[in-house]
């Protein structure tokens, strides 16, 4: 079974910013480069690697460990060029490339366990954005109706 990921941003309410105030800008381009993002993943290996990654959970010390059942498919998998994305900064000037995560710093409190447990119940699992963070920072707030759609196929 294959499974559709789909990033949707247009929720996102885009903050002001000028040249003194240079960050909010950053995040405004980041969030529509990756806003209507999609792939396709082939396993629920694959999916819960993808939610790991992209909400701040990877386990990277199990993944560096050669001894890791899954280690080549593995980093054959997170080396593909799709977990990556170039953005231009506009109020900077410059383009930019980031792994393909949440915005910022993500606290890893998205379990994959759970969402695949939702996602095998109704074929579709939606993981906002704000629950990737503490609920004292930032993120929580202003990526609100952010979020990740995962569709079994």
């Amino acid at each position: 079974m294959s499974y559709q990921i789909i990033i949707n941003t247009d929720n996102y309410r885009h903050r002001p910013c000028s040249k003194k105030n240079w960050e909010p800008g950053t995040i405004n381009d980041y969030m529509l480069a990756i806003n209507g993002w999609k792939t396709i993943e082939k396993s629920l290996k694959e999916v819960a690697w993808r939610i790991e990654m992209f909400f701040g959970g990877l386990p990277y010390s199990t993944h560096y460990n050669k001894e890791y059942e899954d280690y080549n498919r593995f980093w054959k998998w997170f080396n593909q060029k799709k977990n990556n994305i170039t953005y231009r900064d506009r109020l900077c000037g410059i383009d930019r490339s980031n792994e393909l995560r949440v915005y910022g710093i993500a606290q890893g409190y998205v379990s994959a366990e759970k969402c695949i447990e939702e996602l095998n119940k109704s074929g579709t699992v939606k993981i906002q954005f704000s629950e990737a963070y503490d609920i004292r920072q930032r993120g929580c707030k202003i990526f609100k109706g952010c979020f990740m759609e995962i569709t079994a196929l």
